[in-house]
C-alpha cells in the first residue's frame, strides 16, 4: 500500500499553532479497497457516497497516515489485525 500527501504549513498565513500541516492532496493506492485514489483537498472536505464505494477506508487511510506521522504506526497497524489487516 502507497500513501502520499501533499501537505502545506500555512501556520504562518493563519491563525492556526506552528507545526499545524494542511493536506491540499491525498493520494492512495493498493490500500483495502482503495487500489487507485486520488482526491484534492480542502479546509473542509466532505466525502459522501453510496454504500460500499470505499469512504470508511479513505478514513481508515486518513487515520494510518496521521499514526504514522505522529509515530504511532505500529500500534496503529497492531491494533488493525497486522498487515493483512490492512491491505
Amino acid at each position: 500500500a502507497n500513501a502520499h500527501a501533499k501537505a502545506v504549513d500555512r501556520a504562518s498565513e493563519n491563525s492556526r499553532p506552528r507545526g499545524i500541516v494542511l493536506l491540499n492532496e491525498l493520494q492512495i493506492s493498493g490500500f483495502r479497497s482503495l487500489r487507485e485514489f486520488r482526491i484534492a483537498l480542502a479546509r473542509v472536505t466532505l466525502v459522501v457516497g453510496a454504500n460500499g464505494v470505499g469512504k470508511t477506508n479513505l478514513y481508515r487511510g486518513i487515520e494510518l497516515l496521521k499514526h504514522a506521522a505522529c509515530g504511532r504506526l505500529t500500534e496503529c497497524v497492531a491494533r488493525s489485525g497486522g498487515m493483512d489487516g490492512l491491505l
